[in-house]
């Protein structure tokens, strides 16, 4: 099943890039923690597939002064990267407002359906909150474009991708998250890779995450051949990042399935 909205492009060939994405000078870097579900919405409208989705956990948002970066890269059938969700010239716009106001404004539902609630949407008690809306220039159809976010406390943001995800944020980790294994012994040419790449990295804990949940992969012959095809094709990628990112993407989208 997809993702809903203007994201759908960027994870479906999910979330990597050869190299680091330029640094914002100024810039806040939040690291993405839960993404939530409404659990009064049966069609998902306004919201991911699953609570705390392993697609976007650990994915990286990048608040700058004057531009913002969701780091969530793709690589296309010919091999090119693109960062589908950055807006280069940014205009914001603060705003206080209630808690269940801006994520009725921000995550509307059919009428036959109740709004979310901080409550439901598990963000605690409703609340007067300093949000902020970013508008992008020149790049309408960015997913960053109608984007809100609040400051819940010192190091907790929630973030609204107009009308497509609710996410809550944590300071990004000063070394940046690791890939969840023991780097100092990864013998093989795709694991170093792994450990070398931010974005090969995070992609790495998803296909993880995605593994952990899935229950099938233990008893499902067909899911465990599939699997060890994976294996195989990464660690025929030796040291190219797109060709084990491709992999990984691949894999990813079977387990999610």
């Amino acid at each position: 099943m997809a993702l809903p909205g203007a994201l759908l492009a960027g994870l479906a060939g999910i979330a990597l890039a050869k190299a680091a994405p330029a640094a914002l000078p100024g810039a806040e870097h939040w690291q993405v923690v839960h993404t939530f579900r409404d659990p009064a919405v049966s069609n998902v409208q306004g919201a991911f597939l699953a609570k705390d989705d392993p697609r976007l956990v650990g994915r990286e948002l990048v608040l700058g002064p004057k531009a913002v970066q969701i780091n969530f890269f793709g690589f296309g059938p010919n091999g090119s990267e693109a960062n589908l969700d950055a807006c280069s010239r940014v205009v914001k716009t603060n705003k206080n407002t209630r808690l269940s106001t801006l994520l009725t404004a921000k995550l509307q539902k059919p009428t036959t359906q109740p709004g979310p609630t901080p409550q439901n949407m598990g963000l605690g008690r409703d609340r007067v909150v300093l949000a902020t809306q970013y508008r992008c220039q020149g790049t309408p159809y960015s997913g960053v474009n109608g984007m809100a976010t609040a400051r819940l406390g010192p190091n907790l943001l929630l973030a609204i991708l107009d009308d497509q995800g609710t996410l809550l944020l944590e300071p990004w980790p000063v070394k940046g998250p690791g890939p969840g294994f023991d780097c100092s012994a990864a013998a093989s040419s795709d694991l170093a890779r792994i450990c070398r790449n931010a974005a090969l990295t995070s992609l790495y804990r998803s296909v993880a995450t995605a593994a952990a949940r899935n229950r099938s992969l233990a008893t499902d012959p067909v899911l465990a051949t599939l699997q060890k095809e994976y294996l195989t094709k990464r660690a025929a990628c030796g040291t190219d990042d797109g060709c084990i990112g491709r992999a990984m993407s691949e894999w990813l989208g079977y387990l999610m399935q």
